[in-house]
């Protein structure tokens, strides 16, 4: 029966999809997010499944009572985050709405001040690292040691997201748009090799070059969905590479090791299970929420700041589950809420999350600012990847510390044309 109820919500996805997702993916949080929460809350009990029987990979380990609970508390989050999103409407009447963008217009400096920063801040952690993440012995496994000290400039590396993604949308011709897709994908090549891993980063580019192309009308629906599916399948054979000459390497084989890919990567419900199983027998004292906004203090300011800091999903990782190897595992939203208030919390936070989720959309369907358009719909992926996973505070925290860097930026190149303007007479670079 409890097979049967996911299996449920998992349809009433795909029929969300077939009737509303080409006009959805306007409100692009919102149809991202909910697909993300129920493939992960409902279509991980599935693969949890699979994995059991197939490879006896028993990921889920709670009583069915607990299972069942479990289940109700996600569905009841659900509606909670999609009655948040509604009530949040009277947004639209604060955000004025706009007739349309010119990309072309001031935006030439800026994404040439964005891309400049990426090469930049990449070589500066390449020198700083002593070399690509990628190619040191331990792979992404040493990510954590290579990344001390480092954080400042990997930051800049998101960036680069940034750029690709407002020159998809200055690309009217064919060549423009080849160049974009070239840049696009040189793009995610770079930030795999040098930080060992960062998938998300490279996702999310390709993933707004599709998104752009289905509205302008450049490729069909069907075409898009197409590609959307590639591209998790290159993700997962991208992790498959990473962990390559890891114990993963004799689990299941090819076939094997996609599903635990794909259920790790995308739908790691067992990680809000077995934070419930362990508050049960376990007092948390941790200010897990806290923790988060202290992973950003630089080691300059904070020169005992451990290499670890017990945000979510360290806590989860290195308390719950007692791993202490270098690989952190999310703990999802659901298990951050739970572990910060319980039930209560899940509620609050979800319903909450749907609020926030409604504000970004408006921003981006709406707001005549190109520079808060192209940043919250570049990063769109990524920040729906980050809340649904990883939970509310490093939602928060991204777009606290990328907001500020490309806010940064923005101000630089506007400089920077005022003297191009002052010195050349040049107007609309």
């Amino acid at each position: 029966m409890l097979f049967l109820f996911c299996f449920a919500n998992m349809l009433g996805l795909l029929l969300f999809w077939r009737k509303y997702a080409e006009i959805g993916l306007e409100r692009i949080y919102f149809t991202i997010f909910v697909s993300c929460y129920v493939f992960t809350y409902f279509g991980g009990i599935l693969l949890a499944a699979a994995l059991s029987s197939m490879l006896g990979i028993e990921k889920i380990g709670v009583p069915d009572g607990t299972a069942w609970r479990l289940v109700i508390l996600s569905e009841i989050c659900l509606g909670l985050l999609v009655l948040g999103y509604v009530i949040a409407s009277p947004i639209k009447k604060i955000v004025t709405k706009r007739d349309s963008l010119n990309w072309n217009k001031n935006t030439k400096v800026f994404i040439c001040v964005l891309l400049v920063s990426f090469f930049v801040a990449m070589a500066a952690y390449i020198v700083g690292s002593g070399g690509v993440v990628l190619f040191k012995e331990g792979g992404y496994e040493n990510r954590y040691d290579a990344n001390v000290g480092m954080g400042g400039y990997s930051l800049f590396f998101s960036m680069g997201l940034l750029g690709c993604t407002m020159l998809s949308l200055r690309a009217e011709t064919k060549r423009k748009k080849r160049i974009a897709l070239g840049c696009t994908i040189a793009y995610c090549v770079m930030t795999f090799v040098v930080l060992g891993g960062y998938r998300q980063l490279g996702f999310a580019s390709l993933f707004s070059f599709g998104v752009i192309a289905l509205m302008r009308g450049d490729i069909s629906f069907l075409k898009f969905t197409m590609f959307s599916g590639l591209l998790v399948i290159i993700t997962l054979a991208v992790a498959m590479l990473r962990y390559t000459g890891t114990s993963a390497d004799d689990v299941g084989g090819v076939y094997g090791r996609l599903i635990i890919f794909l259920y790790d990567g995308f739908a790691p419900v067992d990680a809000f299970y077995n934070i419930v199983e362990y508050s049960k027998n376990h007092e948390i004292s941790e200010n897990v929420f806290v923790n988060q906004f202290l992973t950003v203090i630089p080691r300059a300011i904070w020169s005992d700041k451990p290499l670890v800091v017990l945000n979510a999903g360290n806590f989860y990782t290195q308390v719950v589950i007692g791993r202490t190897d270098a690989i952190t595992y999310s703990p999802t939203l659901l298990g951050e809420l739970y572990l910060i208030g319980g039930n209560v919390m899940c509620c609050a936070g979800v319903f909450v999350s749907g609020i926030a989720l409604r504000v970004l959309d408006e921003i981006v369907i709406r707001s005549r600012k190109k520079i808060l358009v192209a940043f919250f719909f570049s990063f769109s992926f990524v920040f729906v990847f980050n809340l649904y996973r990883e939970g509310v505070s490093v939602f928060l925290t991204k777009i606290m510390l990328f907001g500020v860097v490309s806010v940064m930026l923005s101000a630089f190149s506007k400089l920077l044309r005022t003297v191009k303007k002052g010195a050349y007479g040049i107007r609309g670079c």
